[in-house]
This record gives structure tokens, sequence and C-alpha cells, in this order.
């Protein structure tokens, strides 16, 4: 389980700013406070390994709306997982309309990982307290200093397996917000590649959906009522919601519907039929993370840093393509 300030807070009864000074050796705590945090780091099996000055980084994440699955919870455990195993202290921050940069002050942060666009904001408010931020967004950044997860090649990835197996009526759900266009635009594009159609808007049809497995599930009530054969799915709600869609319709998946998952999905091999998906290794996008902010703070993941001091060295810029994940879900098309 990810272990943050706050969580650490919570366990011995003291202030997020408490635990803060006592896991970076502040001489402002009292000796009891100090034993506390360290009682309950033993507890969690992270005994010495934060204690003495240990540099905090932050991960700022999305809010999860209401009724809304948390697409982006696999790298932040695997964010949370290796930033302790590299002996800093995570720190999570919920991206926020108006940040004050001043309340970042205060934490003497190493550097912040900031995930998707809706973090935009906070991590210009880290930027302006002087903290180094690196990106892991899902579009095309506007400049350097971010990882970009290649969703546009995952939509490829899924078309073209689709369509290997003979579906010619392909239909893609996504969610509202600013990277519908963008991925609906991405889908049309590998549509009219790999069907040789023009794909339009009739003959490539795409679904926007608010947050939840009920707009999930209305989403792909529109694509089967558009005959789509095959579905592919980006987000774990609107993949729910796909799978109910076709057990309400009396639809057998796969030999009467198709579905592939880009991304996460809650659990895919349970799920009947278990779910396959085009997603990323989350244990390697959080490792080249943690490096790459490392690097950008001046400080590799396991030494002091640099010259005693935080440096803003080049900023990197990866792209990390995702990998087809089979299972069960998607199959040659049959007649329905």
């Amino acid at each position: 389980m990810p272990v943050t300030l706050q969580e650490l807070a919570r366990r011995t009864g003291l202030s997020v700013s408490t635990v803060s000074r006592v896991l970076r050796g502040k001489e402002n705590v009292s000796a009891e406070a100090a034993e506390t945090v360290q009682s309950a780091l033993r507890l969690l099996g992270l005994a010495g390994a934060h204690a003495g000055g240990a540099p905090m980084i932050a991960v700022v994440v999305p809010r999860v709306r209401y009724f809304d699955l948390d697409a982006w919870k696999p790298l932040r455990r695997e964010l949370f997982l290796h930033l302790f195993e590299a002996g800093f202290v995570g720190v999570t921050v919920t991206a926020e309309e108006r940040p004050d940069p001043g309340r970042f002050r205060d934490f003497d942060l190493l550097g912040a990982l900031v995930l998707g666009e809706e973090g935009k904001t906070a991590g210009a408010a880290l930027e302006a307290a002087g903290v180094p931020v690196l990106r892991i967004a899902v579009r095309p950044p506007a400049g350097p200093g971010s990882i970009l997860l290649d969703f546009d090649a995952g939509i490829d990835t899924a078309v073209r397996h689709l369509s290997q197996l003979g579906h010619r009526r392909i239909g893609m759900a996504v969610a509202l917000g600013p990277d519908a266009g963008p991925r609906a635009a991405a889908f049309r594009r590998s549509a009219a590649r790999r069907l040789h159609i023009e794909a339009t808007r009739a003959q490539a049809p795409v679904e926007q959906a608010g947050p939840g497995v009920p707009a999930g599930r209305q989403a792909a009530d529109a694509l089967l009522a558009a005959g789509c054969t095959a579905i592919v799915s980006c987000g774990p709600a609107l993949t729910l919601g796909a799978m109910q869609s076709a057990q309400l319709a009396g639809l057998s998946m796969p030999d009467q519907l198709s579905l592939l998952a880009i991304g996460e999905v809650p659990e895919p091999e349970v799920l009947s039929p278990a779910v396959s998906q085009v997603t990323f290794d989350w244990t390697e996008v959080a490792t080249q993370a943690i490096d790459a902010l490392t690097a950008l703070a001046g400080r590799d993941a396991s030494g002091p840093l640099s010259g005693g001091a935080a440096r803003r060295g080049p900023q990197p810029l990866l792209q990390v393509a995702p990998d087809l994940l089979l299972r069960s879900s998607a199959a040659p098309i049959r007649q329905r």
C-alpha cells in the first residue's frame, strides 16, 4: 500500500507538517513526536528508511469525480512503492484550481511528479515555489520536462488488432474532457488507415461519456445502436459500462461483441470475459519518472545531491508506448 505523509499523520495522530519535519530531520520537533513517527514506520516495515532528512517528492494526482474510477491508481501505487524503495518520502497533492505556491515552500520538496492534464495548475504553482517538476502526460506536451504516455499508439494498436480479427464496424467510447477530441481524431486516423475507409463520424463512431459506469453504458448503447461489432473503451468506467450494455442487450462477449480497453481496468483477469487491454508497464513508467525527476533535480536516485544543492539540468522528454495484453474479450467477428 502506498504510504503518504497523510497516512503517517493519521496513524500517529500528529499533523502533516510535524510528520514532515520529523522525516526531514528538523530540530524543532519533540523526541516523543520523532519516536512516534519512527514507530509507525517500523510497523509499516519502513524502519530506518526515511529518518534524518529523507528527501520528499510530491505526486500531484487528479481529482476522482463522483461515480468515476481512478485511472491513475496503478501508476500511483508503483510510484509510491518505488519512491520508498529509493529512500524518498512521497507526498500526495490533489490537483486544485488555484493552489497557493506558499504552501509548497514549507515542505522543502526535492521535486514533483504531476499526473495528467488536470495537475497543470498545481505544477505551475510548484515551479513558482522553485520545485523541479516532471509531468506525466497523455497528450503531446507543450514543452520538455514530460513523459508522454502515447495513447495515440495505443488506440492504433487496438484498431489494428480488431481489424485483423475481421471487424469492420468499430466504435470508440471516450470520457468527456480535454482529451476527448484528440483521442477521437487519433481513432479516426487509425480507422482510415487500418480499415481503408474515409472514417467519417458515421463510419467510425465515437461516443463521449461523463463520469461513472452508467454513462459508460449509455455510450456503449449508442455504439451498439450504430451497428458496432467491436468497441474500444478509453477508461475503466467506460469498459465496465460497455460490459453492462452488452449484458443488458443479451449479447454474448466476445462471440457477438468484442471489447478492447485502452488503459486500466479494475482486476481485468477476474471479469467475465477477462478484458483484453492496451496498457502501459506501470513499473517501468514509475522507474523512468523517478529517475528523470531526480536527474532534473540534480540528485542521483541512490545518492546525495550533486554539488550539495538541487540544480536544474537538461529536462528529459520520454515517450512510452503501451503493450497489447490479450485475454478473452476480443475475438473474430461473428454474425449476431
